[in-house]
C-alpha cells in the first residue's frame, strides 16, 4: 500500500510547472502585444511627421510651421539658446604657435631654396575658457584691444618703428595675473587661460593640496623664453589683510568641486573686525545654505559625508608675497576669491600701491557690503564695468584715452 502523502510531491511539482508555463505564455503574449502597439504608434507618428513636413522643402519652410515657430520663440525668449551658445561655442578658441621659423609649411626644405620662415607650419590647438562665466576671455579681449591701441600708436608716422621694446614697456604694465584663492588652478579658474595665453602668474592658495594641483595644471604652460620672460610663482599661504605674518587655522573644503576652504578666526579684534556680528551672520547663513543644498552638513564627492579637516597655514601680507614673487607694482589682473575676507585683501593690495589694470572680485561671504567696496575702488581710480558670473569687474580709468 502506498502511503497517503507519497504522491503529493510529484503532483505539486507538476502544478508549479504548469503555472510557470502559463506565466511564460502570458508574458510572451504581453510582449507581442506591446511590440505590435509600439510599432503601430511609431508608424502613426511617422505618418504625422510626414504629413507635417509635406510642404516643407528647406529650413525656411520648417520654421513657419506653428509648433516649430512657437518652440523657437519660447527658446529664444527664455534666454537658454543664447546662454548655451555663450557657454559652449563662446568659450572655444584656437591658439596659434608663433615665432621665427613658423609659417605656412609651403617653403622648400632645401637650404637656400624658398622662404626659410615658411618651411615649418604654424601649429594651432583647440582650447576652452575654463573660468566660471567667461571672465578670462573678457579680460583677455580687453587686453588685446589695449595692446592693439598701443601698437597702433607705436606705428604712427614720426615714431621710431625700428626701436625694439619689450612687452612691458609697450603696455606700461606687466601681463601678469595675481590670483588670490587660486584653488586647483583649473576649475572656474580666472588665471589658467591667461597663463596659457602667455601671461605670468602669482597664485596664492592656502590649501596645500589645491596649490599642488594648480601648479600641475598651469606650470606646463609657463615658457621662460617668451618675450618678457614668462614666470609662474606659487605661494602656499592665505591672505586676510594682515600687516605681518600670522599662523591661522584653515578649514579645508570637502573636495575640489566644493572650493570652500575658509580661515577659522577666534574672538577679538582680528584684522579690524573679521569677528564682527555681520560677518558671523553671513558665514553661518552660508554654511546653513550649503548644508541644505548638499543634503547634509559636509557632503563631499558622490554624496558621502566627509568630516571637516583643518590645517595651520601661514597668512602673509602682500609685501611678503610681492618680494617672494617679484610682483611688479603695475600688472594686468588681480583676481580675488578669498572666502569671507576678500574685501580686506582687496583693500590691502590697493592701499599698498599696486595698480592692476583689471580686477575680478568675488564679493560673496564678505562682511563689507559690495556697494561700499565699489565706492572705495572707484574712488581710487577704477571704473566698475559689470558683473560676470560670481565676479565683479573693474577696469583702470583712462586706459584707452590718448
Amino acid at each position: 500500500r502506498v502511503p497517503r502523502g507519497a504522491m503529493r510531491g510529484p503532483r505539486a511539482a507538476g502544478a508549479v510547472s504548469s503555472c510557470v508555463r502559463f506565466t511564460a505564455l502570458v508574458t510572451c503574449a504581453w510582449l507581442l502585444v506591446s511590440v505590435v502597439r509600439g510599432a503601430a504608434y511609431v508608424s502613426s507618428q511617422v505618418s504625422v511627421v510626414s504629413k507635417y513636413l509635406e510642404d516643407v522643402t528647406d529650413l525656411t519652410d520648417l520654421v513657419e510651421r506653428p509648433l516649430v515657430r512657437q518652440g523657437i520663440q519660447d527658446l529664444v525668449k527664455s534666454g537658454a539658446l543664447a546662454s548655451l551658445t555663450r557657454n559652449t561655442l563662446g568659450r572655444i578658441h584656437l591658439m596659434s604657435s608663433r615665432g621665427e621659423g613658423l609659417g605656412t609649411g609651403t617653403g622648400s626644405s632645401v637650404a637656400g631654396d624658398g622662404d626659410p620662415e615658411s618651411r615649418f607650419p604654424k601649429l594651432q590647438s583647440l582650447g576652452v575658457d575654463v573660468s566660471h562665466a567667461g571672465e578670462a576671455s573678457f579680460v583677455y579681449d580687453r587686453f588685446q584691444r589695449f595692446l592693439e591701441s598701443k601698437l597702433a600708436t607705436k606705428r604712427a608716422p614720426g615714431t621710431d618703428t625700428d626701436k625694439k621694446e619689450d612687452i612691458t614697456t609697450v603696455l606700461g604694465f606687466t601681463p601678469l595675473v595675481l590670483d588670490v584663492g587660486a584653488n586647483d588652478g583649473f576649475l572656474s579658474s580666472n588665471s589658467y587661460n591667461l597663463v596659457r595665453w602667455g601671461w605670468s602668474s602669482v597664485l596664492v592658495e592656502p590649501n596645500p593640496e589645491m596649490l599642488a594641483l594648480a601648479k600641475t595644471a598651469q606650470d606646463w604652460f609657463v615658457n621662460p623664453w617668451r618675450d618678457g620672460h614668462q614666470t609662474g610663482c606659487y605661494v602656499n599661504a592665505a591672505m586676510a589683510g594682515v600687516t605681518q605674518k600670522e599662523t591661522l587655522r584653515l578649514k579645508l573644503g570637502g573636495d575640489v568641486v566644493q572650493m570652500e576652504s575658509a580661515l577659522e578666526v577666534g574672538d577679538g579684534d582680528w584684522t579690524g573686525g573679521k569677528d564682527s556680528a555681520n560677518w558671523k551672520h553671513a558665514s553661518n547663513a552660508r554654511d546653513a545654505k550649503l548644508a541644505k543644498l548638499r543634503g547634509g552638513s559636509s557632503v563631499g564627492a558622490f554624496g558621502k559625508e566627509t568630516p571637516a579637516r583643518y590645517v595651520d597655514v601661514d597668512t602673509l601680507p602682500i609685501h611678503e608675497i610681492a618680494t617672494k614673487c617679484h610682483l611688479p607694482t603695475d600688472f594686468g589682473l588681480l583676481s580675488i576669491d578669498a572666502e569671507g575676507v576678500g574685501d580686506k585683501v582687496l583693500r590691502e593690495i590697493l592701499n599698498a600701491g599696486f595698480v592692476p589694470r583689471w580686477i575680478l572680485y568675488e564679493a560673496m561671504h564678505n562682511a563689507e557690503p559690495f556697494s561700499v567696496t565699489k565706492a572705495y575702488v572707484e574712488q581710487l581710480g577704477w571704473r566698475y564695468v559689470r558683473k560676470i558670473g560670481w565676479n565683479h569687474v573693474f577696469e583702470r580709468e583712462g586706459m584707452f584715452e590718448a
